[in-house]
Parts: C-alpha cells; structure tokens; sequence
C-alpha cells in the first residue's frame, strides 16, 4: 500500500510527513520504537500519532505528495 502520511507528537508538538509502503500501523510503530536510528527526527518522541493519511496510486504518486506538503 503506498501512501502519504503525517504524523503529530503531542510531548513535541510537532507534525511529521512521510510516505511508506509498508502498512501504515507498521510504519508508525516503527517510528515510536526508533528503528530508524536514533538520530532521525522521529527519533526525539516516541508518541507519534497519525493525524492525516493520504492514498497513492504508486510510490512515486505518494513522493510527489509529500514534496508538495513539504513546500
């Protein structure tokens, strides 16, 4: 499942946008246990809840969302 995502840590209050293919529970649940490595910024919480997911028709769909939200 490809999509779009954002993310809010309320201990941060701060909002996250990432795109995964994974699902979308697994993706977040990875985020709160820091697979990623500790120095990525999802990494300063582990309270990430998911606030907006967007679906996309390819992951090159779900990039150009991301860049987008990101501008």
């Amino acid at each position: 499942m490809n999509c779009c995502y954002i993310l809010f840590s309320p201990s941060l209050d701060k909002f996250y946008t990432g795109i995964t293919q994974d699902t979308l529970e697994s993706r977040i649940l990875k985020h709160n246990q820091h697979l990623h490595g500790s120095h990525r910024f999802t990494a300063k919480a582990s309270d990430w809840e998911l606030f907006l997911q967007l679906g996309a028709e390819s992951f090159a769909h779900a990039r150009r969302m991301e860049l987008k939200i990101k501008k």
